[in-house]
């Protein structure tokens, strides 16, 4: 028997040969015994379309194309090995999830992380490469014995252990694992020596390396066939050299160990050397490629100015995004050029770090892409379903899992804006557990939503009964093939293979949830590999029962890393891949991305569940299978020369000076050895910016035409009529912006839109008026689009806020209902009354959500003591008689609601703006304290309540950032319900106020101070922070003290106030500030009214607007760059502010 093999660098013709052999042999006899090319599971469908594609017969019956897993499960059933029961990859990660639980408690390192995400998958992957190097558990505890690092030593232990519990697993219940199945095939090939050699041919191409298991099938397949033909890309020069930074180590270690296995009587091993430079091979008769690939092979160039440079680019980009659309650029120019998407390559060392770049720009452009990776399926409807179906019995309908069941698409009978109206309810009023979701609390909600609503849901719960009912809702143990019937009867009730095959009969991706997804055809796809996995469940936990605490963690390994692979729906398609995997040999053009230090050569990185330095421990100890530092270094070397070795034509090689976050980064080491080489090959720099101009092929797809015509209509009112030079296909997407240009410049809205968003009677509240002072754009999407956050049912700072608010209110109400003023009340009185309120409001609160929980419950008795002590003092200062005025109003709406567009219904403070159009002021009072001082006149106050900390920005009132005091003061000089209550004709506005309702850190007073000391700590600890008449102070503080207590004011020895007591102005002063802020709220509404929406955020004292803004998403205001507004110093006084 004669076993070839060919070897050959890169371009010499090793797959071509292997294919004109097989359409030789097919082509002398369609029928006769088998033919076998073997090659990497990636490349059978692009060796398949090769061999149809060239001369020969149009089809094929006695050739494998197969890979080595393919080609053990054929030769198994060839052989009559009988029914094969044997588990996937995910049922070994699903077993040893298992055994992780049950041998916890003896283990000695990983039992602290039996629950961590991935440490079964890592555990799969390590059970392989002990058998893939057959490394057994034995020699993992001798191993371990040899070690003086006494950590590393007790990892081995329970590595050996749980390898040891895995393969007892598969004896025990009668299974093989799809790896192991290499081994019961060499078996079965000798035990059949005597069928002769009934394989006609054998063809091994596109491996680098070849681990041990593969080598022994490839020996014992040599006594079945006729000939065997084996190639290796060797180069005979390059190989001779002993450095191990040099392409060929990894390859050298293969063929070695192939000859090993060969040797013995009636095999000839037959070697030939082919040549890249024949000009039969990949390069024909380009020079410039054959001497790229001998400097890549020897590890140098022959230099010189004088030698012609290769056609390769070597392109310096921004950022990765800049990256990419360098990229999309090239692929066009090429396809314009008379190219084929097809005959682009796209070569990346790893492509989870770019692929969500690289697929929405490449998306963009419009580029048919195929990527060359195993498509994780984690979030595709169907495993959302599975997983949620689960999760839901084993955690008690957790509101989260069901709504990611109803939301996967696979469940029927609702519509998406009836999920969403669901899904706001259930987090507004915290639906949880199985009996609320299946109850009449939520079937209530439907039946108030009128219609079929009510009907549609209980069709929709009817197989989730089903289901519950049969894996014993969660209570219990259940087995695993009453699992397994249970869910293949709730997928059959839903109809979900049916919905799948619709959405891959139609080439969608269905839903949101399966979004990202390569067309339709992954559907079919993902049911197939979900039966695999259903089948794997029951081969391996059949018999077993377990509770569903045990269940849950086992199934989700299962389902965790999902990944199918798809073979591309049209051929005309660019191949995206990765140095390691991608093989296509018939580019003409290649691009290589991502060229950056640590990126290619990849950094060195622990394999599974060692670290690096680990790895290096066990190279020493003899226990490394080929995962040391220097073996993966080697493989770096071997895939750079892979990779600049796929173009026929051209190669550009690319990487970036700062990655996604701005951070430098530098070029690999790869490049600068090919400056090195070639010193005449010049490194061109790449922005991102396509030009400013229409002409020179700058443009190359119409995206950046649209780019161009919109920068273009935002320039300084050029007309249209004076555009030139702009190619026909992007003319009527500058007429239809040109219209627009005044709007794009000024960053305005158009008066049409202004006047559907907003009317001509606006409406703003306080803190409407402070988005717009922060950021035209923030309001422009609260106050015009009305986007409004979604309520949850979770106690955050604003349900703190609006708690206290209501009980304040209540205890008001309260206070009134006995007759009484505030002043009135002893100190256990109002605290009585206080916690008799307070406890009514939590128990009613939002649904319940205060008693909902005891750490809620606890968040409220904490909440009422602070409250105790804000009564305390502020009581203190009634009785006292320092403050003379009395609350007589609390929680009092004006204007009707929290909006800006017109049509809101509600009395409010109207400011005339002229022109027909009216300002309507809106918002809540917390509390208004009054006084009648005369008998038509009364004074009264603002008492605005704050759950933090009061404070008061000078700066920010006067630039128009803080509304709330200016709003207020407004709305009490017009306030009627006020003068009805008081009997007077005239209400004069005296302060507005910050009060604190949590004391600050003032509130520890000393020590080591008196008594009288500290309680003065106390309470200036709730200090008032606010604008008032200093005029009034005989009401608002009648002391003869020179500093405020209960107020921030100081007065001098006059009398007067003092210069830096700004919050005190006198009476002319605070009535300018008064008719001052009238003005400006006019002001912001005409600026509202031309439109003004362009994010203008300010910056202040290291705050920047943005830091509390959830717009950002939206703006996508590039803060490194942009000019931020600063606030002006306000001078001392009100005079003139704004």
């Amino acid at each position: 028997m004669r076993v070839r093999l060919w070897l050959g660098p890169a371009g010499s013709g090793k797959t071509h040969r292997c294919l004109e052999e097989i359409r030789a042999r097919l082509g002398s006899s369609v029928e006769g015994p088998p033919l076998v090319l073997l090659a990497p599971r990636q490349m059978t469908f692009q060796l398949e379309r090769q061999l149809l594609s060239g001369p020969g017969p149009a089809g094929y019956t006695r050739l494998q194309v197969v890979s080595f897993e393919r080609l053990c499960l054929w030769l198994w059933e060839e052989l009559g090995g009988g029914a094969l029961r044997f588990l996937t990859a995910e049922g070994r990660v699903m077993v040893m999830r298992s055994l992780l639980g049950r041998l916890r408690d003896q283990l000695e390192v990983l039992r602290v992380g039996v629950r961590r995400p991935g440490l079964a998958a890592e555990l799969s992957e390590a059970w392989v490469e002990c058998h893939r190097h057959r490394v057994s558990a034995q020699r993992l505890r001798e191993g371990a014995a040899s070690l003086e690092d006494q950590r590393l030593a007790a990892k081995l232990r329970d590595w050996a252990r749980l390898n040891e519990a895995y393969e007892g697993w598969l004896e025990e219940h009668g299974l093989a694992d799809v790896v192991a199945l290499a081994e019961g095939v060499v078996r079965l090939l000798e035990a059949r020596r005597d069928r002769g050699r009934w394989i006609e041919g054998v063809w091994v191409d596109g491996f680098a390396e070849l681990a041990p298991h593969e080598v022994a099938l490839l020996g014992a397949l040599t006594r079945h066939c006729g000939e065997m033909t084996v190639t290796f890309c060797l180069d005979r020069e390059g190989m001779r050299r002993g450095s191990w930074l040099t392409p060929w180590r990894c390859v050298v270690r293969s063929k070695e160990r192939l000859e090993e296995a060969l040797r013995g009587p009636g095999v000839e091993v037959l070697e030939e050397w082919l040549s890249a430079a024949g000009g039969s091979g990949r390069f024909g008769s380009a020079s410039g490629l054959v001497r790229w690939e001998r400097a890549w092979a020897l590890g140098g160039g022959d230099g010189g100015a004088e030698v012609a440079l290769p056609p390769v680019r070597l392109v310096c980009c921004d950022d990765p995004v800049a990256e990419a659309r360098f990229a999309a650029r090239e692929i066009w120019r090429f396809v314009r050029g008379g190219g084929r998407f097809r005959d682009v390559l796209v070569l990346v060392r790893d492509l989870e770090l770019v692929h969500d770049t690289l697929r929405r720009v490449f998306g963009e452009y419009e580029i048919p892409c195929h990527w060359d990776r195993r498509e994780p399926v984690a979030h595709h409807p169907l495993v959302v379903l599975t997983r949620g179906a689960f999760r839901l019995v084993a955690r008690d309908w957790r509101q989260a899992d069901w709504l990611a069941v109803l939301k996967s698409g696979l469940v029927g009978g609702l519509e998406e804006e009836e999920l969403d109206a669901l899904e706001n309810e259930a987090l507004a009023r915290g639906w949880e557990g199985r009996a609320t979701w299946l109850g009449r609390e939520v079937r209530d909600w439907w039946v108030a939503r009128g219609g079929e609503a009510a009907a549609r849901w209980d069709r929709v719960l009817k197989p989730w009964r089903a289901w519950a009912e049969a894996v014993g809702c969660g209570a219990g143990v259940v087995s695993g093939r009453t699992l397994v019937t249970a869910l293949q009867c709730l997928w059959r009730e839903l109809g979900v293979e049916e919905r799948l095959e619709l959405w891959a009969a139609a080439g969608t991706d269905g839903v949101v949830a399966g979004a990202g997804f390569p067309g339709g055809a992954v559907h079919r796809t993902v049911w197939e590999q979900l039966q695999v996995w259903l089948e794997d469940v029951d081969l391996a936990f059949g018999g077993e029962s377990l509770a569903w605490a045990d269940w849950l963690p086992v199934l989700e390994a299962g389902l965790a890393d999902l990944t199918v692979g798809v073979v591309p729906p049209a051929l005309d398609q660019v191949l995206v891949g990765t140095v390691d995997r991608s093989r296509q040999s018939e580019a003409r053009l290649v691009l290589l991305l991502g060229w950056n230090e640590g990126v290619f050569p990849a950094r060195p990185a622990g394999g599974p569940l060692l670290s690096e330095e680990e790895w290096q421990r066990l190279e020493a100890a003899g226990l490394g299978m080929d995962l040391s530092v220097l073996e993966r270094r080697a493989r770096e070397e071997h895939f750079a020369y892979l990779a600049c070795t796929r173009a026929r034509e051209q190669l550009v090689i690319t990487w970036c000076r700062r990655d996604g976050r701005g951070r430098v980064m530098n070029p690999s080491s790869f490049v600068g050895r090919v400056r090195s080489w070639f010193p005449g090959l010049a490194v061109e720099v790449w922005s991102g910016d396509v030009g400013e101009g229409w002409a020179g092929g700058e443009v190359v797809h119409w995206r950046e035409g649209w780019a161009r015509a919109l920068r273009w209509c935002a320039g300084e009112g050029a007309g249209f009529e004076r555009v030139e030079g702009v190619p026909e296909l992007f003319g009527p997407l500058v007429e239809t912006f040109a219209g627009h240009g005044r709007s794009l410049a000024g960053r305005v809205l158009s008066p049409g839109v202004v006047d559907r968003l907003y009317g001509r009677r606006l409406r703003l509240s306080a803190t409407q008026l402070e988005r717009f002072g922060a950021c035209p754009f923030q309001f422009f999407v609260w106050g015009g689009l009305l986007a409004r956050e979604r309520q949850v049912y979770e106690v955050d700072a604003a349900d703190r806020g609006s708690f206290l608010h209501q009980v304040l209110a209540a205890f008001h109400g309260a206070v009134e209902a006995r007759g009484k003023c505030w002043r009135d009340l002893e100190v256990e009185e109002a605290r009585a009354l206080l916690w008799e309120v307070g406890e009514a409001v939590a128990g009613e609160y939002r649904n319940g959500l205060f008693a909902s929980r005891a750490v809620r419950r606890c968040m409220v008795v904490r909440w009422l003591r602070e409250l105790e002590s804000f009564l305390e003092v502020v009581l203190g200062w009634m009785r006292e008689g320092r403050y003379r005025l009395d609350p007589v109003l609390a929680e009092r709406e004006f204007g009707g609601g929290d909006g800006a567009r017109a049509g809101l219904d509600g009395p409010g403070v109207v400011l005339e703006a002229g022109e027909g159009r009216q300002l309507v002021l809106t918002g809540r009072l917390d509390r208004v304290d009054a006084l009648r001082v005369s008998e038509g006149e009364a004074v009264a106050v603002v008492m605005d309540y704050k759950s933090g900390r009061a404070r008061l920005d000078r700066a920010k009132v006067a630039a128009g950032l803080d509304w709330q005091l200016r709003v207020y003061l407004q709305v009490l000089e017009d306030f009627g319900e006020l003068r009805e209550r008081l009997g007077v004709d005239r209400v004069r506005p005296v302060g507005a106020f910050y009060v604190p309702l949590r004391p600050g850190p003032e509130s520890g007073g000393d020590a080591g101070g008196s008594e009288e000391e500290q309680a003065a700590q106390r309470r200036r600890a709730y200090q008032h922070q606010g604008l008032f008449d200093f005029g009034a102070l005989g009401w608002l503080e009648a002391t003869g003290d020179r500093r405020g207590e209960q107020f921030a004011w100081r007065r001098t020895g006059d009398g007067l106030p003092h210069a830096q007591s700004w919050q005190a102005m006198d009476s002319a002063a605070f009535a300018r500030f008064r008719e001052e802020s009238r003005r400006m709220l006019l002001e912001v509404a005409a600026r509202i009214w031309r439109g003004e929406v362009g994010p203008d955020p300010y910056r202040h004292q290291g705050e920047v607007a943005c830091d509390f803004c959830a717009c950002g998403a939206i703006c996508r205001l590039d803060r490194r760059r942009h000019r931020f507004r600063r606030l002006a110093v306000a001078r001392p006084g009100f005079d003139r502010v704004g």
